[in-house]
């Protein structure tokens, strides 16, 4: 539990408190990267424990924040899975480092609005810029390609599958099917959903026993759907490896989209190179 105190009944810090606190947060983000390697990827607790620790009623007083600080340090970080550790292999490893700490200090400090040109001309252009960069790296026209940075993947199969529907349906989705596969993200499934598709209208397709997806034997159903709905209604959204069976030559559309924070970039830039005919799936 914190020992509240009324330090401050406001949220504004004079200039040396501000630096001290801030080089006590810098001086716990060192020694945290500095031993990394001799902590333990995860740690295990179960809710009782954690009720010990954090259960509490609402505050009616500020804290010390070196207080807080240590309090997060001791029973809040000291109680969670390190995704930055280099033995972490569970879910989808997200590595950190020291310089992009800092810069999320940075942007929270400055929280900087770039949805506007004239909010922000300096954060815009700086998110086109890096966009053109990976444009350039997937060998997309600049010009007339885009694309914006979202909080994750979840938020990024959201936005690729409203795209997709958009393109593909015209947002006309009562004759769809969706197809993917077993080893495709929870978030997918839900983002169909939210997007107003029905259960049955989502089809989960087993791989093979190399994660791959066999193509060919479902190629006729396909086939047999994409003409029972007009030629316009099956996509494809995957993660499973793609292998040259992915060039089929049916009279159906799909939709391809790739997602980057899950090996996507590496998958298209290098090993994955060979696998694809075209980029225009």
């Amino acid at each position: 539990m914190i020992d509240y105190q009324n330090v401050n009944p406001t949220l504004e810090l004079d200039e040396a408190e501000m630096k001290r606190i801030g080089y006590e947060a810098v001086d716990m983000m060192v020694a945290h990267f500095a031993s990394l390697s001799k902590q333990a990827p995860v740690r295990k607790a179960d809710n009782i424990a954690m009720d010990l620790l954090l259960q509490e009623s609402l505050p009616e007083k500020g804290s010390n924040p070196s207080g807080i600080l240590q309090h997060v340090r001791d029973n809040i970080f000291a109680n969670s899975a390190l995704t930055t550790h280099p033995r972490f292999y569970s879910f989808v490893p997200s590595p950190s480092n020291f310089i992009s700490a800092i810069a999320d200090g940075l942007a929270s400090a400055y929280n900087l609005f770039s949805g506007a040109w004239v909010s922000s001309p300096g954060a815009a252009k700086l998110e086109m810029v890096t966009i053109n960069w990976i444009l350039k790296l997937f060998g997309f026209p600049v010009r007339e390609g885009g694309g914006l940075f979202v909080s994750g993947g979840s938020a990024a199969n959201l936005l690729g599958l409203s795209v997709a529907r958009n393109v593909k349906l015209g947002n006309d989705i009562a004759n769809a099917m969706i197809y993917f596969s077993d080893q495709t993200h929870s978030s997918v499934e839900r983002a169909l959903l939210v997007l107003g598709f029905h259960q049955e209208q989502i089809k989960r397709i087993p791989c093979d026993e190399q994660f791959q997806l066999p193509v060919p034997l479902y190629g006729k159903s396909f086939k047999r759907i994409s003409r029972r709905v007009n030629d316009r209604s099956a996509w494809w959204p995957t993660p499973a490896r793609l292998i040259p069976e992915l060039s089929i030559h049916y009279p159906i559309s799909l939709f391809f989209a790739g997602n980057l924070s899950y090996g996507c970039m590496w998958t298209l830039l290098m090993a994955g190179e060979p696998y694809f005919v075209s980029r225009d799936v």
